[in-house]
């Protein structure tokens, strides 16, 4: 992974929700997500099947949380950032893009991305990657990779 020049990725956990105290700022992290289990309906099993390499949307909500680092607080650095959801054979079924953008004197920062949603085909491991532009380069560098494992049960 390629060192960035004026933001560094600190973290990043999937979770199911958060929340940020107002007096400290600090965070809870509710429900961190390294397993998923799906109870596919019969209806949900014979979309799949009819429509093979399609994803099906099933509703959990989740977050992706970061935690950021300005190298130069005399700077007030900006970044696009992208969140893509990968299936177990690569395939992206999800992408979240952003704007980070840090105020002057500001050494650190979080992101907290929010979907109603996730795409599922199969079980198996799925992947989060989390990849950072900083303005005035060309290409998103990989800053992390999130693997979270999904079982799909099936109903009967």
């Amino acid at each position: 992974m390629k060192k960035q020049k004026d933001i560094k990725h600190i973290w990043s956990v999937v979770a199911q929700s958060s929340l940020v105290e107002q007096q400290t700022n600090n965070i809870s992290i509710l429900k961190v997500l390294e397993q998923l289990n799906v109870n596919l309906s019969i209806k949900d099993q014979e979309g799949l099947k009819n429509n093979p390499g399609k994803a099906i949307l099933v509703n959990f909500p989740f977050q992706v949380i970061s935690l950021w680092q300005s190298i130069n607080p005399k700077k007030d650095p900006t970044a696009d950032v992208e969140i893509e959801f990968f299936d177990p054979i690569g395939l992206s079924l999800q992408n979240i893009k952003f704007k980070l953008q840090f105020e002057t004197k500001k050494t650190r920062m979080r992101s907290i991305t929010s979907s109603p949603v996730i795409s599922i085909m199969d079980t198996g491991v799925y992947l989060f990657k989390i990849r950072i532009k900083e303005d005035g380069e060309d290409n998103f560098s990989d800053v992390a990779e999130i693997p979270i494992e999904v079982r799909v049960i099936k109903a009967v």
